[in-house]
């Protein structure tokens, strides 16, 4: 029976390094189910922030449908969201924007 030998580290867990390998492993960033939720959640409310009286009437929180950042070919594309609307018809918006999540200001 072959038993599996515990990783040792060299160097003691709680060095300058330790901490900050622990520190890069806690901020590697969100997993694509995170950006999927973030990005739908983000369109949502930038729909019914920037839109209340026009699409928020026909196009539910629920509808939106996020997808993760894609990188490839020297390019990255931002998390983004789609609603369906029928009729071959889609709503899309890009969520890398902060000001996405924020109502927007008056231009008085």
């Amino acid at each position: 029976m072959t038993s599996t030998l515990p990783r040792t580290l060299p160097f003691a867990s709680d060095s300058p390094l330790a901490v900050l390998l622990a520190i890069a492993a806690d901020s590697a960033g969100t997993d694509d189910d995170e950006q999927r939720e973030d990005a739908a959640t983000a369109a949502a409310h930038h729909v019914y922030y920037a839109y209340a009286s026009i699409l928020a009437r026909v196009v539910d929180a629920v509808d939106w449908h996020g997808y993760p950042a894609v990188t490839g070919d020297d390019r990255r594309h931002a998390p983004s969201a789609v609603a369906w609307l029928d009729g071959g018809a889609w709503c899309t918006t890009p969520c890398a924007s902060p000001s996405m999540t924020a109502p927007p200001t008056s231009s008085r």
